[in-house]
């Protein structure tokens, strides 16, 4: 018999592994930012992965929100090229 508990325990349980996955994506933004600046350059673009292999699929789209929120709110300027491609910008600061 299904109960509702069980469900919305399930739905968050999804959640939080949605997070988790976004969270590994955005470690690799941070990575790609690094190295870019390493280098003396002031702009990057990254490619969000269709999916990531050992991970249940994932929305681009809402991984894209996702990275691009906390972009802004680092300070970084962001414009999505493509479906899932960000271009990221630091030079104006």
């Amino acid at each position: 018999m299904v109960k509702a508990f069980e469900l919305v325990k399930e739905q968050k349980e999804r959640d939080k592994l949605k997070k988790k996955i976004y969270k590994k994506i955005y470690i690799n933004v941070e990575k790609k930012i690094v190295q870019s600046s390493g280098v003396n350059l002031y702009k990057c673009w990254f490619q969000i992965p269709e999916f990531l292999i050992n991970y249940p699929l994932y929305n681009v789209n809402d991984c894209n929100q996702y990275i691009i929120s906390k972009l802004k709110n680092n300070g970084f300027q962001t414009e999505l090229l493509a479906k899932n491609i960000i271009f990221i910008s630091w030079s104006s600061l």
